[in-house]
């Protein structure tokens, strides 16, 4: 028995380097995969989240551009804006707008009424839309009262889309602004130019064509790829990335593995605990991996939520300067009045971005006392300007005394303006005389409760548990993140936010303790 161990002993010490050798290259391989397979899943990751943030600049830019139109149309059919002064305020907007090859003011057989494009000297762009494209999204947008975009057509500057906006009432007249949007312009002017330098961008159409490029960086390496829908009111793009990164470098992660295994081999002795605290890193970067996706969805829909009023107006009033301006010598007081008043608007959309910055990065809103009373009467404006689009009839009932509540004002704005524009959106298809919206303010547990009701159509009792779910959303054109935002802004100010079916419609109640 002693021989046998005696000669054991000597097989098992020639054994030993082959064994640890074995241990290292096995190690080795073992960690150069997860290296790999990590850094893939990172960048695949951020691809969807630039795919996101890319969406909703363009959405947001699009649906701003829209608005615009629908002032102008607005004023058009009442009359306010001669015919003789519509092209100068057409192309006031064609300046700002450099992705639009033309506008016009038409009729229902597409005869320009009024016109202005980019380029003079070009056949006008208005006649190259297709006349069934053009009746149909006419059609639509007359019965929606809503702007329309076309599907993509080709034109004299290739693949093109088209947005028509009702002028006037439209159950009267049958006038549209049209605007020709160019698609490889509206990459170019409406991708941020950092996301430009990372991806190849392409605009398709349903069935996979497509219809226009951006490759400022270069071309994409087909390695990390990711495509959204871009559904826009009439009409459905999808927008592709294609990431000029390569695959994970091969030498740099064999030699991260292999120093990390060697490290591992000679602290044997911590071996489990390294073990334990790598995993732990590991689950650590895949959740702030997902919060950071997270963040970037609330930042975008958030910006495109909430600078909507502001950039609006900085447009109307910079629109009304410039209009001003070219009648020659112009009112010094209206002129700056108008200024000014684009001015504090300005100031309000660069502190709407500091403070969704600052609350998207978790850190605690600015605190301040705030007059419930005064800050409703504030939101009284844009509410009722949100309203009058649809004949909803805004009613407020402000408790007299109320408590001051310490609080961010802009944010609680924010949360106030989401809730009753989302109850003036339920109303759309009930019947006018039911149109009506409350909100008011009165004292409660310690604190005040101010209550937003509508008499719409209603939350359904299965969707009840998912109102506040982010990314759920009954609209076509919604993101589902308003409410969600709304919920953690109220929470950060220790309050609570939840709704109460009614018969009909629905109350979203608010509640904040007193200062």
């Amino acid at each position: 028995m002693s021989t046998v161990m005696i000669a054991a002993g000597p097989r098992m010490r020639r054994a030993l380097p082959a064994l640890i050798a074995l241990l290292l290259i096995s190690a080795t391989l073992g960690l150069f995969a997860l290296s790999s397979s990590q850094e893939r899943s990172e960048t695949h990751d951020a691809t969807i989240g630039d795919a996101l943030l890319a969406r909703e600049s363009i959405r947001f830019q699009l649906d701003r551009e829209a608005e615009a139109l629908q002032r102008i149309g607005a004023d058009v059919g009442a009359g306010a804006v001669a015919p003789d002064a519509l092209p100068a305020r057409l192309r006031a907007f064609l300046r700002r707008a450099g992705q639009v090859d033309g506008l016009a003011l038409v009729d229902a057989s597409l005869a320009s009424q009024a016109r202005v494009q980019r380029v003079a000297s070009r056949p006008d762009v208005v006649v190259q839309i297709p006349a069934s494209a053009a009746a149909e999204t006419m059609e639509a947008a007359r019965a929606s009262s809503r702007p329309t975009f076309t599907n993509a057509f080709q034109s004299d500057d290739g693949p093109t889309i088209a947005l028509f906006v009702p002028v006037g009432d439209p159950t009267r007249e049958r006038r549209f602004l049209v605007g020709v949007y160019s698609l490889r312009r509206l990459l170019e002017e409406m991708i941020p130019w950092n996301l430009a330098q990372d991806y190849a961008f392409t605009l398709s159409d349903v069935a996979g064509t497509v219809q226009a490029k951006r490759v400022s960086g270069g071309a994409g390496r087909n390695v990390y790829t990711h495509q959204e829908p871009l559904e826009l009111p009439g009409t459905t793009l999808l927008l592709g990335l294609n990431s000029i990164k390569g695959p994970p470098d091969w030498i740099a992660n064999a030699l991260r593995a292999g120093i990390a295994a060697l490290v591992a081999l000679l602290l044997w002795s911590l071996w489990a605990l390294k073990r334990a605290v790598e995993r732990e890193r590991v689950r650590e970067e895949r959740l702030q991996t997902a919060a950071r996706l997270t963040t970037m969805g609330e930042l975008a829909s958030s910006l495109a939520h909430e600078l909507n009023q502001p950039l609006g107006a900085i447009a109307s009033y910079l629109a009304g300067s410039m209009n001003l301006l070219e009648r020659g010598d112009p009112p010094r007081a209206e002129l700056t009045a108008a200024l000014a008043k684009a001015s504090a608007q300005t100031q309000r959309a660069g502190e709407v971005i500091r403070r969704v910055h600052e609350f998207v990065r978790k850190q605690e809103p600015r605190r301040v006392p705030v007059d419930v009373a005064a800050l409703l009467e504030d939101c009284r404006a844009l509410v009722e300007l949100q309203a009058r689009r649809i004949g909803v009839r805004v009613e407020m009932k402000v408790e007299a005394g109320l408590p001051a509540i310490a609080g961010d004002p802009i944010m609680l704005e924010q949360v106030i303006l989401n809730i009753t524009r989302n109850a003036i959106d339920a109303m759309a298809d009930v019947e006018p005389e039911r149109r009506r919206l409350e909100i008011a303010a009165a004292r409660d547990e310690g604190g005040l409760r101010v209550t937003v009701r509508d008499c719409g159509t209603g939350i359904a009792q299965e969707d009840s548990q998912k109102v506040f779910a982010p990314f759920y959303t009954t609209k076509a054109e919604g993101m589902g993140m308003g409410l969600s935002i709304c919920r953690g802004i109220v929470e950060a100010h220790g309050g609570r936010l939840w709704f109460e079916r009614l018969d009909p419609g629905v109350a979203f109640h608010l509640w904040l303790p007193a200062a």
